[in-house]
């Protein structure tokens, strides 16, 4: 197995840079996630995650695509 499998739980946050960071969504918030989008998820089932939190209810894979912060 990979150093870096899903399995093994390494991987906790998503970083771009040192302004643009969050915690990984967590197991229960991606299997209750609802799609508003093509890539977008909404979270807002789980308001006790901690991407939620500290973050926001929509997760999408293009939040963390760019290394600039609007």
């Amino acid at each position: 197995m990979r150093p870096n499998h899903a399995a093994l739980g390494l991987w906790t946050h998503l970083s771009v840079n040192d302004e643009l960071f969050a915690p990984l969504p967590g197991k229960d918030a991606v299997a209750k996630q609802v799609m508003v989008q093509d890539t977008t998820w909404s979270l807002a089932a789980m308001p006790e995650d901690k991407y939620v939190q500290e973050f926001s209810e929509y997760f999408t894979k293009y939040t963390f695509s760019s290394g600039s912060v609007p």
